[in-house]
């Protein structure tokens, strides 16, 4: 893929007119800055200067390398970093949420609905906003899934609605969740419900759910929950140690493709630089015999996020505070 790497001056002068430009346009400019960011050409504080200046937005292309970038800053911040991420997302997420809210409106476009859920799910996981997360939950207890008589959680926003509603880790919502699985009259139902149980952020949990992966649930989809739970903040590293103990089982139960498509979430190791090269040494060590460059491509993204966060995280704190300017 090409990508355009600006001068920092020129970059920032187009952030300044980002009004100027076709939804395309920006959508390539927010796209070329973070890939220039993550291959160490430009600084996190200048995409999210980039970033600020996106405001009401409606299409949801630019806003996709922004997620990425929010979800792997919070991967790889301490907690002093917290406030200020949450505050960056409040910031720059916030009004797209606020214009848009939880329900359809009548001149949503056909990619709204796609914007909508990003934005709820982006301020209620990583950006932890309490507004949002209390309205998820009313949702939630008040939706069938819950065993409410209220309104059934739309299609367009239930896998964000459930995503946020996972980090409150309320008693009784992963078996409510789990029982939905069971009972669900979809295939679509069944998938949220499982991406659901896979973000719970609690270790306990997360395991609980890759034996869920390795027993219950059917071979097809098992292998997804697994490269889902690998992606939990939370749970990731407990979930490469249990995937590495039981390898072979885990090679026996799913067909040959699947195990490199698990390895696809292997970037999200990149908190802990140490652990992150023990899980390539173990991939380099344990070869499968299908989708080699598969996964020597989550073996180089991890290392380039662990590079991304050995140069971002000692000024962390100042690169969040370019969101809110």
């Amino acid at each position: 893929m090409f990508r355009v790497g600006y001068e920092r001056e020129h970059r920032l002068a187009l952030a300044g007119s980002l009004s100027e430009l076709t939804p395309l346009e920006r959508a390539n400019l927010l796209g070329d800055t973070w890939a220039t960011t993550l291959a160490g050409l430009s600084r996190l504080i200048d995409f999210l200067a980039v970033a600020a200046q996106l405001g009401l937005e409606p299409d949801p292309a630019p806003w996709s390398p922004v997620s990425g970038a929010f979800v792997l800053t919070h991967r790889i911040a301490q907690p002093v970093h917290r406030p200020a991420l949450q505050e960056a997302i409040a910031a720059v997420v916030g009004p797209v949420h606020r214009h848009l809210g939880f329900d359809a409106l009548p001149d949503d476009g056909d990619r709204t609905p796609s914007l909508r859920a990003l934005a709820i799910n982006l301020m209620g996981t990583v950006g932890a906003d309490e507004a949002v997360r209390t309205e998820a939950a009313r949702r939630f207890d008040v939706s069938p899934i819950a065993g409410g008589s209220g309104d059934a959680i739309p299609p367009d926003i239930e896998t964000a609605v459930l995503a946020v509603v996972a980090q409150l880790v309320r008693p009784g919502h992963y078996d409510a969740l789990l029982e939905r699985y069971r009972s669900a009259s979809t295939p679509q139902e069944e998938m949220r419900s499982l991406g659901a149980l896979a973000s719970f952020p609690d270790v306990e949990l997360c395991l609980r759910t890759f034996d869920l992966a390795m027993t219950e649930v059917r071979s097809q989809n098992g292998f997804a929950v697994i490269g889902a739970l690998l992606g939990n903040p939370v749970g990731c590293q407990a979930v490469w140690t249990r995937l590495t103990e039981t390898w072979d089982a885990v090679l026996d139960r799913f067909p040959k493709n699947a195990p490199p498509r698990i390895i696809e979430s292997l970037p999200a190791l990149c908190a802990d630089a140490a652990f992150a090269e023990r899980a390539i040494d173990f991939l380099a060590a344990h070869p499968l015999s299908s989708g080699p460059r598969r996964v020597a491509q989550s073996s180089e993204r991890l290392r380039v996020n662990v590079a991304f966060a050995a140069r971002e995280r000692p000024e962390l704190s100042e690169s969040l505070a370019a969101a809110r300017s």
